[in-house]
C-alpha cells in the first residue's frame, strides 16, 4: 500500500482472554479493522458472542470499538445493555496482518472509575 494510505480489512481476534465482571472467558471476536502503513492500527469494530449456560446473565454479545483515540465496549445481555470505556488508551504492537495488545485494558462505566466491568487480558488481532 502507498505511504499514508488507510485500508479497511476484515479481522478477528480468536481466543481473546478477558474477565467480564468476575467471570473469566475466552471469546472469538470478528469484525473489521482500519490500518495505515505509517501509523499502524487506527480503528477496530469487533463483536463476540457470550456463552449461554442458561443463567440470568448468560448469553448476549460484547462489542469493541476503537475510533478517534477512544476504546469502548458495549455488553448486551438479556434485559440490559452496558457501555464502558477504557480507563487508559490501549497500545497495540505489530504490523502487517497481526497486532497484539501490549498490556491488559480495563473498561469502566462513566462516573465509576474504580469499578472495572470488563478487562481484556490478551488479544491478538489477525487481519485478512
Amino acid at each position: 500500500m502507498p505511504v499514508g494510505d488507510e485500508v479497511k480489512l476484515r479481522c478477528h481476534a480468536p481466543q481473546t482472554a478477558l474477565t467480564l465482571r468476575s467471570r473469566a472467558l475466552r471469546l472469538d471476536f470478528n469484525g473489521h479493522c482500519t490500518v495505515a502503513d505509517n501509523t499502524g492500527l487506527l480503528e477496530l469494530h469487533l463483536v463476540a458472542d457470550l456463552p449461554d449456560a442458561g443463567g440470568a446473565e448468560d448469553g448476549g454479545t460484547v462489542s469493541l470499538a476503537r475510533s478517534n483515540g477512544r476504546f469502548t465496549a458495549t455488553i448486551k445481555q438479556p434485559g440490559s445493555t452496558t457501555e464502558v470505556a477504557a480507563a487508559r488508551p490501549p497500545a497495540f504492537t505489530g504490523s502487517g496482518h497481526r497486532y497484539e495488545l501490549s498490556e491488559p485494558v480495563e473498561f469502566v462505566m462513566a462516573g465509576e472509575p474504580g469499578a472495572t466491568t470488563l478487562r481484556i487480558e490478551t488479544m491478538a488481532l489477525e487481519l485478512e
